[in-house]
């Protein structure tokens, strides 16, 4: 008789009972995933991350009972291998490289579809990073920046942001409205790419991308950012003492 397959543990972390019912509704759906605890304060948040019951945690940022963000690195603190998918509103870059920095592995946006969501926490339990395909559009630029072309390739630069963009999960169709092409076109800058470079397949352009730094944040220019936990809670230095504490947000 064969053995059930895994299914991963997982909890959520948000103050709106709408939000977590939407999330473990996704979570039933999918086979693999099992709902497995929920928090709406940062206190619950603490208890949930530290309880040695998860597989992984989707959090949304803010939470009543403490100054916005603060819980986080202290749960990451209490939980270090537990992998943290953050689920925001907060389409801010900024915002994306502190949460990295304190260690959270995905970032996923409450305005994307649910398969996003899906996908993202696949990725964080199979020790990778996410990031939400809007952010990572304007992530490209500071990719860009830098790069002259490479003598080990010779793929143009419409051929590149193509690759980047499939290795950041967009669909041809998406890839096709985001760079005001067809998709035909981009089926060919994809087809001539991988050929040049000998890609077989997407985990192929995958790899070449985190090869190149496209996908790390650590190895991009992204990393000029200020990794201590707490520059993320406030920024101090540009507010008055009476807001000295809450969020950046």
């Amino acid at each position: 008789m064969q053995a059930a397959s895994k299914a991963y543990r997982i909890g959520v972390v948000d103050d709106h009972p709408c939000v977590i019912a939407g999330i473990r509704a996704a979570l039933e759906y999918e086979e693999g995933f099992e709902f497995s605890g929920e928090a709406r304060t940062a206190e619950q948040a603490l208890a949930l991350a530290e309880s040695g019951t998860l597989d992984a945690l989707v959090a949304d940022l803010s939470l009543p009972g403490a100054a916005e963000g603060a819980w986080l690195p202290e749960a990451i603190a209490r939980a270090p291998s537990l992998p943290v998918l953050a689920y925001t509103m907060h389409a801010d870059t900024r915002i994306l490289q502190r949460v990295f920095a304190l260690g959270v592995t995905g970032y996923v946006l409450k305005s994307s579809e649910a398969r996003h969501l899906i996908d993202a926490l696949r990725l964080v339990l199979s020790g990778r990073r996410y990031i939400d395909p809007c952010l990572a559009t304007q992530l490209l630029p500071c990719v860009n920046e830098g790069e002259n072309d490479s003598e080990e390739t010779e793929i143009t630069r419409r051929e590149e942001e193509t690759l980047k963009l499939t290795a950041f999960g967009f669909s041809i169709k998406e890839i096709a409205g985001k760079l005001c092409v067809s998709p035909k076109s981009v089926e060919t800058y994809k087809r001539r790419a991988a050929q040049k470079l000998s890609l077989q397949s997407r985990a192929d352009i995958v790899r070449f991308a985190i090869d190149r730094g496209w996908l790390d944040i650590d190895r991009s220019p992204l990393s000029a950012l200020d990794r201590k936990p707490n520059a993320w809670i406030a920024d101090t230095s540009r507010t008055s003492a009476s807001h000295r504490g809450r969020s950046i947000f």
